[in-house]
């Protein structure tokens, strides 16, 4: 196995791939069709394109309602959009794909939903206080929230007695699938 470091519109390879996937690629390009049907260079006649890409444009669904869980999906979305990534990628990847040459994608969506203590644990440990955190500039810069209102040194602990404490089943930002093959040149 080899990686090469480089801009995917630009790098040469020297022979045919049976596929190119990508997971959360297209959402930051400016022209993702452009992206994708450089990639396609790299596979071969018949070869398969496989993206995954997000749907962020929505509100996240938590039911009882948990007012933090609707507030962190909101940070994210909002810090996300102000920042000039196609929130509706994973809708548009049906577009994309036709636009890039290739036949019309089979399609899934999925999102990670669950309640109970095991399931909120992990999922305030991979997307909470460490997830703000990780955007926290951009969400100072783009005047999304402070740091006040956002609170990360207590935000996790918050979360979970807030989710745990109504039993609140939450849901994350859905994600798409999308894979097709590459037609024959001519």
């Amino acid at each position: 196995m080899s990686f090469i470091a480089g801009d995917i519109r630009e790098v040469e390879v020297e022979h045919d791939f049976d596929a190119v996937v990508g997971r959360l690629v297209l959402m930051y390009s400016a022209d993702p069709a452009a992206t994708l049907r450089a990639a396609l260079r790299a596979v071969r006649d018949d070869g398969l394109a496989a993206f995954y890409e997000m749907n962020m444009g929505g509100v996240v669904v938590s039911q009882p309602i948990s007012p933090l869980h609707q507030l962190l999906g909101r940070w994210v979305s909002d810090t996300f959009a102000r920042g000039g990534v196609e929130l509706a990628m994973g809708t548009k990847l049906h577009q994309v794909f036709l636009a890039a040459g290739l036949e019309a994608p089979r399609m899934c969506t999925d999102a990670l939903i669950g309640g109970g203590n095991a399931w909120v644990e992990r999922f305030v440990s991979a997307f909470g206080a460490n997830m703000l955190r990780s955007i926290l500039p951009l969400i100072l810069q783009y005047g999304v929230a402070t740091e006040d209102e956002m609170a990360l040194e207590t935000f996790d602990r918050r979360y979970r007695e807030e989710v745990l404490g109504q039993g609140s089943v939450i849901q994350w930002l859905p994600c798409v699938g999308a894979w097709a093959r590459r037609r024959a040149a001519g």
